[in-house]
């Protein structure tokens, strides 16, 4: 389903650090030229990012096991879906410019994430492929407002462990970086319906809507709505090294 990988060379690394505010796509574009790339979406989920990237003029192919009929749910002009697991992807060796996981990786089975950075990386092109992993940080008031209902910090923190071990040696530079983006909501209906919609998730409703729930979702009351804080760590692996 690869189409061949582009022999474009990405611009040079970022040094790390705090991005500040931005967004996913933002970041994406200011560190890494998608027009033209070949980009596998691992863990697309509804194709919000992919359409973005396909947008900014890149070739998707989303990944996500819990498509019924491979077709997403907001067709683009530019991305193909495909439902397949991250640890088996149904993609030939070498063909895709680069794999990004977006906030998807920690969804993988701890026992399987290994393997499905090591397929990420079988389908990256040597030289030129790059590896881009965002993972949420257990800081800022949208993790305080889920962190009764719903804490990933273990698993966040294991994932970046596992993608440290696995993609060591593997590439010729990496750019470390943190950002902030932002949740925003309407109301309090919203925020419970978004979450609602989350059937890979096996939520206990009585622990989502609660009186401490509530009360942080209160104190982000802003002029437009309800905002929280949702800092991000990205992890920007360039260049592979063709296995000897």
């Amino acid at each position: 389903m690869c189409s061949r990988a582009s022999t474009v060379e990405p611009a040079a690394a970022a040094p790390a650090g705090d991005l500040g505010e931005a967004d996913d796509l933002a970041v994406m574009a200011r560190l890494i030229p998608l027009a033209g790339r070949t980009l596998v979406d691992v863990g697309a989920g509804d194709g919000r990012l992919a359409r973005g990237l396909a947008a900014r003029g890149a070739r998707v192919i989303a990944v996500e096991p819990g498509l019924a009929d491979g077709t997403p749910a907001k067709p683009a002009a530019g991305v193909a879906a495909l439902a397949a697991a991250a640890e088996a992807l149904p993609l030939a060796e070498a063909c895709a410019d680069g794999v990004v996981f977006a906030y998807s990786l920690h969804h993988v089975p701890r026992e399987l994430r290994a393997e499905a950075i090591a397929e990420a990386l079988r389908v990256l092109a040597p030289d030129h492929g790059f590896l881009y992993v965002i993972e949420p940080l257990p800081t800022g008031t949208y993790y305080a407002l889920m962190r009764d209902f719903h804490d990933e910090a273990r698993a966040w923190a294991e994932t970046y462990d596992t993608l440290k071990a696995v993609a060591r040696g593997r590439f010729a530079s990496e750019t470390e970086a943190t950002y902030t983006d932002w949740a925003t909501y309407s109301d309090y209906d919203a925020f419970l319906a978004e979450w609602a919609s989350r059937s890979y998730l096996d939520l206990d409703p009585t622990h989502l809507d609660t009186a401490s729930v509530r009360a942080r979702f209160a104190a982000g009351r802003a002029d437009d709505g309800y905002r929280f804080s949702c800092p991000a760590r990205l992890n920007l692996y360039r260049n592979l090294i063709a296995a000897a």
